[in-house]
């Protein structure tokens, strides 16, 4: 949630948000009558108290003004905004793009084109079906080469993908299944997956007072480890190497 100086706001914007508070002179004031006013119904609403919830939050939302960055779940107040477009529902290239989220993960988004799924369409006598292949690449031997596939819907334009080599390079093809074969419509960049320090650090770690000063920070009020994929191998990595050591 953006905190949002109401001084910097333009007068057109002042007036969306005191329409959307509720003032019924929003249209008729002058600007810094406008923001006087805002600024007297935030102040007033800051300053109740309630042990209500619901309450409290609702303070809470008027004061950050999100009005201009939540539209109340209604995609239809996204237009009124001042300066909002729509964006178009498609665009003429056909392209994919992945970016890393974390060590164990990678972010795909991607977009097909209307006149190449018309002529997919027309040059297929089954039902399209669309799905990624993701290519992985050990840096250490070129050579090994793992790849898998992930079924995606016709509609679908991103996906999560857990990449299980944080050491790695990694490229995401976005294919479609036609009554003629596979057919690569695009292909993304390649990644570099960039390994954690600490993931180099295996024998360091063995030592139980630096263990224990670095793995504090990966646990939960709980006592449980936190719910990452890498760490968890890498936790299993060093406690199995911690065993070894001592037999």
């Amino acid at each position: 949630m953006v905190l949002i100086n109401i001084e910097a706001l333009s007068t057109t914007e002042l007036q969306y948000i005191a329409q959307q508070e509720g003032m019924n002179d929003w249209d008729s004031l002058e600007r810094q009558n406008l923001i006087e006013a805002l600024e007297e119904l935030y102040e007033t609403e800051n300053g109740e108290l309630s042990t209500d919830y619901n309450a409290r939050e609702r303070i809470t939302r008027r004061r950050y003004i999100n009005t201009l960055t939540d539209f109340r779940g209604n995609s239809e107040h996204v237009s009124n905004l001042p300066g909002v477009v729509a964006l178009p529902s498609a665009y003429a290239a056909t392209s994919i793009h992945v970016m890393l989220r974390e060590p164990g993960w990678a972010h795909a988004y991607w977009n097909i084109s209307p006149l190449v799924l018309e002529k997919l369409g027309d040059q297929s006598s089954t039902q399209l079906v669309f799905h990624l292949n993701v290519e992985i690449v050990d840096p250490s031997d070129r050579h090994k080469i793992e790849s898998f596939d992930i079924e995606i819907g016709s509609e679908d334009r991103e996906w999560n993908i857990n990449i299980p080599n944080p050491r790695s390079w990694y490229m995401v093809r976005l294919m479609c299944r036609t009554s003629e074969g596979d057919k690569e419509l695009c292909r993304s960049q390649v990644v570099t997956l960039v390994s954690p320090w600490w993931w180099e650090q295996d024998r360091t770690f063995i030592d139980p007072r630096t263990f224990t000063l670095n793995i504090c920070p990966l646990i939960t009020k709980g006592g449980t480890l936190i719910d990452n994929r890498t760490i968890s191998d890498w936790v299993s990595a060093l406690v199995h190497g911690a065993v070894e050591a001592g037999r």
